[in-house]
C-alpha cells in the first residue's frame, strides 16, 4: 500500500464523520446504540471460542508466578516500569474529563 493510500483514506474517513455530525446528527443516538451492539457481540466472538479452546494451566502458576522476559531485573523494578504507561494514561484521561463542563 502506497503512503498516498492512507492519507486518502484518512480524509474519506474525517469526510465521513463530518458529513454524518452535520447532515444526520438526529441518527447519532441510534448508531451509537448499534456500535455499541457490534461490539459486544465482536467481543463474545472473539473471546468465546479463546476462553473454551485455550489450554488450561494451574491456578497457582497462573496467579503466583511471575517472570520478566523483558532482562529487567529484579520482578520488582520490571513490575514497576511496566505500570508507567499506564500512571501516564491515568493522568492524560483524568485531564480529559476535568475539561468536561459541569452543569
Amino acid at each position: 500500500m502506497a503512503p498516498w493510500h492512507q492519507t486518502v483514506l484518512t480524509i474519506a474517513i474525517v469526510t465521513f464523520c463530518a458529513l454524518f455530525n452535520v447532515f444526520l446528527s438526529r441518527r447519532l443516538p441510534l448508531t451509537e446504540g448499534i456500535v455499541l451492539v457490534l461490539h459486544v457481540v465482536g467481543v463474545l466472538v472473539v473471546a468465546a471460542p479463546l476462553w473454551a479452546m485455550a489450554p488450561k494451566g494451574n491456578v497457582h502458576d497462573t496467579m503466583m508466578n511471575f517472570t520478566s522476559n523483558g532482562g529487567w531485573e529484579p520482578l520488582g523494578l520490571a513490575s514497576i516500569i511496566g505500570m508507567v504507561p499506564m500512571i501516564g494514561m491515568l493522568i492524560v484521561s483524568s485531564q480529559c474529563y476535568r475539561e468536561i463542563p459541569m452543569r
